[in-house]
């Protein structure tokens, strides 16, 4: 849900769609949380850029 919306820029009503759920605030809350987890954890921080970078190069 994180990548859809922050490299795909897709509303989070439209993610929790393709994600099943009824309710965009699944999406809201799921993308808060990573937010919340790279700023503490360097470490997650360092494979959330890794794993975006890999996507954007194909």
């Amino acid at each position: 849900m994180y990548f859809c919306h922050t490299l795909l820029s897709l509303p989070y009503k439209r993610i929790a769609t393709l994600f099943d759920r009824n309710d965009h605030t699944t999406a809201i809350s799921a993308c808060q949380k990573i937010e919340q987890m790279i700023d503490a954890d360097a470490s997650f921080r360092d494979t959330v850029e890794s794993i975006k970078t890999r996507i954007k190069e194909g």
